[in-house]
């Protein structure tokens, strides 16, 4: 089975291919650049150096959020258009579940936490001590002090753009605390394509993704609160 996923749903713009269970090819990028103008030049470079065409893809998949209203939106299209034109099954993944997919396997209890600007956070908590995201509690659209006081664990994984911003605070909330590495602090696309791959070996596809919002977008609040 190949499965071509797509993350644009924070500053790092992501594609990958996966085949019958292998990654074949990545390519990741956060520098800033338009995601609208370069995710579809990534799909391409990542099918080519698997040696495959679009048209070979059984299905697509895609991180749906929470994150930046524009991006997640970006990468939803594409994957729905190309998925709509060969009439392929749409795998969604949350932005939450694919960052605590970089704590698989560890011990205690794993902190996926995206930036969501100022002291605003996304966050949940996962048990991945049987390697894949189990989700417990609900995800969380708070502030990072709110978030953190609710995690109870001794020494837990944090990992994402908003551990990062908040890294000290964490540090000394929770001296035990295990931060994930460079590599895998951010969002892949890589983890969207083998989370998707598993939600497929359960049945868990649909004909099109739709975007995850935990909030409102910032202009429609502004419109309200105007």
């Amino acid at each position: 089975m190949n499965i071509l996923a797509l993350d644009t749903s924070s500053t790092v713009a992501g594609a990958a291919v996966v085949r019958d269970g292998k990654l074949v090819s990545e390519e990741y990028r956060d520098h800033r650049l338009t995601h609208s103008e370069i995710i579809l030049p990534m799909a391409e470079r990542v099918l080519a150096a698997a040696e495959l065409d679009v048209s070979d893809m059984d299905a697509f998949a895609v991180n749906v959020g929470p994150g930046s209203f524009t991006g997640v939106r970006i990468g939803v299209c594409a994957v729905n258009a190309m998925a709509a034109a060969l009439k392929k099954p749409v795998v969604s993944v949350d932005a939450l579940e694919a960052l605590a997919f970089h704590g698989a396997y560890y011990g205690d209890v794993v902190c996926p936490i995206l930036d969501a600007r100022g002291e605003q956070i996304y966050g949940a908590v996962f048990d991945l001590s049987g390697g894949t995201p189990k989700l417990l509690g609900e995800r969380q659209a708070t502030t990072i002090d709110e978030f953190l006081g609710s995690v109870t664990a001794r020494r837990p994984y944090f990992v994402g753009d908003g551990a990062q911003a908040h890294r000290e605070r964490i540090a000394r909330l929770f001296p035990g605390a295990v931060f994930a590495p460079a590599q895998l602090m951010r969002a892949r696309a890589s983890s969207v394509a083998v989370l998707a791959q598993q939600k497929l070996a359960q049945g868990l596809s649909e004909k099109e993704a739709l975007p995850l919002y935990l909030r409102r977008p910032q202009a429609e609040r502004m419109r309200q609160n105007g």
